[in-house]
């Protein structure tokens, strides 16, 4: 074999071997292409997951213990910073309690913080003229701070303009008569409104009813029970609070005497006196005479105790005495009005 022969084989081997090296290279370049971009895919929709599960399941806990944001303990008066059978409160959107300062026949405004209240509906006098009340059981506030007071012994509800000395009437009898007509109310005790449409919607306590009232209509309708007392589906037991759940446009009612709610387990409950919902459309139940808060999670039959313990009754910060109202502000910290 000569030289050319021998220098060919050998470039031929060389050209073999650079083919096959550079074949390995893109080969083992691939797989680590292929692998990266697996690990950064995992990573990603593992990040998507947390974030969907931070989401989807808040945790939501409570102080055991309570703080006195309005009157003096165990201390009845009708002092500036005094209540006396205090029935109802609310809040609105600077988190400004409203209290239905029911013995003292008046509605006491106390802002965020401040240990005394002001006096915005009634004149502490029971009565049934337009600037007295008689036993104010219930309030809501719209977003202008005009007031609506269910003046539960004068069978009404008052329309009190903000900063108004008195009020008007908006649905029942003016005069304070009873009645179980579409223009007559018996014990309104809750009233509750649609901000869409501006109606009204009643629990007609004594009458065993829902009555809903259209803005500036002298007459209502019956939208629930108006059968008498009883436990079939179209009766009521002396209901005595209501919620209107927009998103599903439905009520929930405590039903008293029956001591049941819509959506929940009479088992549950001892007299239950009132109710809201969180915007998750998680529940809250005033179970009176359990002396307790239950919390419901949405869809949920079984409930927790989240303030008071079950069947203590006391004045601690951390117990409850016949709980009768329940109300969460913005940052869900939770208010209870109890004996």
């Amino acid at each position: 074999m000569d030289y050319h022969q021998i220098a060919n084989q050998k470039q031929k081997k060389k050209y073999k071997c650079t083919r096959k090296c550079a074949i390995g290279s893109l080969l083992i370049l691939s797989i680590f292409v292929i692998i990266t971009v697996s690990i950064l895919i995992i990573l990603l929709l593992s990040r998507k997951a947390t974030r969907t599960r931070s989401v989807a399941v808040p945790i939501l806990r409570w102080n055991t213990t309570g703080i006195t944001v309005a009157g003096i303990s165990r201390v009845l008066g009708n002092s500036s910073d005094q209540l006396n059978r205090p029935l109802h409160v609310i809040l609105d959107y600077l988190n400004t309690l409203y209290i239905a300062d029911s013995d003292n026949n008046r509605v006491q405004k106390y802002l965020k913080n401040a240990t005394n209240g002001t006096t915005v509906a009634g004149n502490s006098t029971a009565g049934s003229y337009p600037n007295q009340l008689d036993d104010p059981s219930s309030l809501l506030v719209d977003e202008t701070g005009d007031l609506f007071v269910a003046d539960s012994l004068n069978n009404r509800i008052q329309f009190w303009p903000f900063l108004s000395m008195s009020g008007t009437t908006v649905a029942g009898n003016s005069s304070g008569f009873p009645g179980n007509t579409n223009n007559t109310l018996f014990n309104p005790y809750d009233v509750v409104r649609d901000s869409k449409t501006g109606t009204l919607y009643i629990t007609d306590f004594s009458n065993h009813r829902i009555m809903s009232h259209a803005s500036g209509a002298s007459s209502g309708n019956i939208v629930a029970g108006g059968n008498g007392a009883g436990l079939n589906n179209t009766q009521l037991n002396y209901p005595i609070r209501c919620y209107l759940d927009s998103a599903l446009t439905s009520f929930i009612i405590i039903n008293m005497d029956n001591n049941n709610i819509d959506r929940s387990t009479s088992t549950l409950f001892r007299t239950p006196r009132a109710l809201t919902l969180d915007p998750m459309g998680n529940l809250y139940v005033a179970d009176r005479d359990n002396h307790r808060i239950q919390f419901f999670l949405n869809g949920q039959s079984n409930g927790t105790t989240i303030a008071g313990i079950t069947g203590i009754s006391g004045n601690n910060t951390n117990l409850l005495s016949k709980s009768r109202s329940v109300i969460l502000d913005s940052q869900l910290n939770l208010y209870n009005r109890h004996r």
